[in-house]
């Protein structure tokens, strides 16, 4: 496919234009039936993506009704999803930004509506307030107006810095910035609509829909958990040491238990199928080869789970893989997941293939992988190994030594699987050295020699034949007999100007010698390539420990000089850019912060929910033994603005209540604690249980969804708790500081 290119247009003009050419090109009893088509990954990964937006809407609305005792209020608060994601799209289209898993599967209705549960319970609130003290419904607009302009600027820089927070990811580079970018900007065009509409269309319609002298619905359940909750706050700030003292301990062994935590690039996206790459001993012909090829399809046939085998000896028809007799290519079609047997999974289908390839074909070796990963990432980084030590430098011979060296390194570390040299060992080559003095002595031209090698051994066109508009060369070749080996090929006689002949054994060397078939470069170097993948353990210790091996067991010599890539390049670059990015994103953050407070101190307050939301996203990878990725980092990502936008409304309202200074200090903290608690309850719920569906999700497409969303669920989960009960503790002992 052409690169930009639309995959789901692309699929179907192809499968329109096989359809024609079925229908009225062929022969009869001929067709074209294809053996890899995406379109079923896109479906069924679309599907999936689907059935999570919708479990996450369904929720949220569930959610805002429970806590709202308020159909209208319920549905003012809903709609602004649908026109959220509709501004997106405008945007997404106006940008040229297209949907993909991420971009549209990491969307949280929670967080989307996270502003106008703000706006509509702030309104609700006021509303009841001044129908309990009036008793009329004159100043309905006026009333709605005040709720408004009261949490107008709260809001504004709480979606504000949340979108900042996706700062990183739009600085990202290569394959990393082609997956997460056009989520960042899905994400940050949905919450700028959220935002437009929270601040003008929700006031606007809530004018209408709250009308009337009808009394709000009062929750009685959540009344007596905000009165419990007041009494949970008033110990605690009397108690201020120890709340945060329990705080400290929490957070510090959440990142404890994270600092054991493995790390990856990405988890895998199941694709729904296996491609095997199959190398055979070098020097194997063609014949041989394919019928090693046949024996191994029979072998895979013997797993219940593989509904087809295909297989391709040697280089491709285009000849963009310079690939040798000797390599073998496999597709697997697997069944549905869903008519598997109980426990089985993917991985160990993969590893009883691995075993049972690698005992009936002695001399072998395999890589499991699946063909869109497999390209992409030998496109980027020239392995499509999830670990390539690439070692380069000027001489052949020593890259090979080198090479095997570190293939001793790597082949015994515990999680090493399908370890090999990439580049084929020497193969004997026949070499042909034309004697230019023997040559001119019979005064025959050194490319009439090289012309005659080429049309006995290679073949030349020598005319062409038509058929209708279509035009094939006729290549002449020597017979087979007359080029079996270097004896016959020396026999091959040279035409002299005089009319005469001349062996070619007479004009050239000719020899048998080892020597290289692939000689691989990177930035103008010769290299050679080792390659593992990884499997049952994480790729970042793994590399830590293969560093250290390599280090202590191979001696690099001067002009020579290793990287590591690969799958690991792609995490390790992502990773030196995201340290240095996101300093910088928490600082533009703090400005932000500091503009909205106009106080470097409220400010503080407010970053300290990054470390509260951070042990939860950290103690849920470990219970979920999910490695730290950078689908995990952008989970983080979308958690710090959560988490900031309920410190700025509690940090507000503590403002806005110590503006009189006869109020006691800890009067003013629990009463503001007491205020917030139910807006603060219901946006980190309702975008904790908006994320709950992804994190919960199986199936093709949930791969990369689920370390994102677990880090979203569970950092909330300690927001919640940290945010309301240990915040205002932390603020009553700064305050006190302060004033000292």
């Amino acid at each position: 496919m052409r690169r930009w290119e639309n995959p789901s247009e692309v699929l179907d003009a192809l499968h329109d234009a096989v359809d024609e050419i079925n229908a009225s090109r062929l022969p009869p009893g001929v067709r074209i039936v294809p053996i890899y088509d995406r379109t079923s990954l896109v479906r069924n990964t679309l599907r999936t993506v689907s059935r999570v937006l919708l479990e996450g809407f369904v929720i949220v609305v569930t959610v805002l009704l429970v806590f709202l005792l308020s159909v209208r209020a319920a549905l003012l608060t809903a709609l602004v999803i649908p026109l959220s994601l509709l501004f997106a799209f405008i945007c997404m289209r106006a940008a040229g930004v297209s949907l993909s898993l991420l971009s549209i599967g990491a969307i949280d209705f929670g967080i989307i509506v996270d502003a106008t549960i703000v706006m509509v319970e702030r309104i609700m609130h006021e509303v009841a307030r001044r129908r309990e003290a009036a008793g009329t419904p004159e100043g309905l607009v006026g009333t709605v107006r005040a709720a408004a302009l009261d949490v107008q600027r709260p809001i504004l820089f709480s979606l504000l810095i949340i979108i900042a927070a996706y700062i990183p990811l739009l600085t990202l580079e290569r394959v990393e910035r082609r997956l997460f970018t056009p989520m960042a900007m899905t994400v940050c065009f949905a919450l700028l609509g959220s935002l437009l509409l929270s601040l003008t269309l929700v006031p606007a319609v809530a004018t209408y829909l709250f009308r009337g002298t009808r009394p709000m619905p009062r929750h009685r359940g959540l009344e007596w958990l905000t009165e419990r909750y007041a009494r949970l706050v008033g110990r605690a700030v009397r108690h201020a040491r120890i709340t945060v003292a329990v705080a400290v301990v929490i957070v510090a062994g959440a990142v404890w238990l994270g600092a054991g935590l493995g790390s990856e690039f990405l988890p895998q996206l199941d694709e729904g199928v296996i491609w095997i790459r199959a190398n055979l001993p070098p020097g194997i012909s063609v014949e041989k080869s394919a019928e090693v090829a046949a024996t191994m399809r029979r072998l895979i046939r013997q797993s219940a789970e593989v509904t087809m085998v295909m297989s391709q000896t040697g280089r491709n028809e285009s000849g963009t893989d310079p690939f040798g007799p000797n390599r073998n290519e496999f597709l697997l079609d697997l069944k549905s997941y869903e008519t598997w047997p109980r426990g089985r999974t993917k991985a160990n289908l993969v590893d009883q293939l691995s075993h049972r390839l690698q005992s009936a074909i002695p001399g072998a070796s395999f890589n499991f992988t699946q063909p869109i990963i497999d390209q992409s990432t030998e496109i980027a980084t020239g392995s499509s190994a999830d670990l390539a030590v690439i070692v380069s430098g000027p001489d052949l011979r020593q890259l090979r030594t080198l090479a095997t060296q570190a293939l001793a390194v790597l082949r015994p570390i515990r999680g090493a699987a399908d370890t090999s040299i990439e580049q084929e060992a020497d193969q004997a080559q026949l070499r042909i050295a034309v004697n230019r003095y023997q040559v001119a002595r019979y005064g025959i031209n050194a490319s009439d020699v090289q012309d005659v090698i080429d049309l006995a051994l290679g073949g030349s066109p020598i005319t062409a034949v038509f058929e209708g508009d279509r035009r094939f060369d006729v290549v002449a070749r020597f017979a087979p007999e007359a080029r079996a080996d270097a004896s016959s090929i020396g026999r091959i006689l040279i035409p002299t100007r005089e009319s005469g002949r001349v062996p070619l054994a007479q004009l050239a060397d000719i020899t048998v010698a080892d020597g290289a078939t692939i000689i691989a470069r990177r930035e103008n170097e010769r290299q050679i390539t080792i390659r593992t993948n990884i499997r049952g353990r994480d790729q970042g210790s793994f590399v830590r420990e293969a560093q250290a091996r390599f280090a202590e067991a191979v001696r690099l010599p001067p002009g020579y000089r290793v990287s590591w890539g690969g799958q690991f390049e792609n995490f390790d670059r992502a990773r030196q850019r995201l340290e240095i990015i996101i300093p910088i994103t928490i600082g533009v953050i703090f400005l932000l912060l500091f503009v909205t407070f106009g106080s470097a101190f409220d400010a503080c307050l407010v970053l300290l929910n990054v470390p509260f939301s951070l042990a939860g996203g950290l103690v849920a990878l470990y219970v979920r033994d999910i490695n730290l990725s950078v689908s995990a980092a952008v989970g983080f990502i979308s958690l710090f603005g959560v988490a900031v936008m309920s410190g700025v409304l509690y940090i507000s309202d503590v403002n806005r209540r110590r503006v009189d200074p006869q109020r006691p200090l800890a009067e003013a903290i629990v009463a503001a604690a007491r205020t917030q608690f139910r807006p603060i309850l219901m946006l980190i719920l309702v975008a904790m249980l908006g994320m709950m569906p992804a994190a919960l999700a199986r199936g093709i497409g949930s791969d990369i969804q689920r370390p994102l969303a677990t880090v979203v669920v569970g950092g909330l989960i300690s927001t919640l708790l940290l945010t309301l009960v240990a915040l205002p503790a932390v603020y009553r002992l700064a305050a006190k500081l302060r004033s000292a």
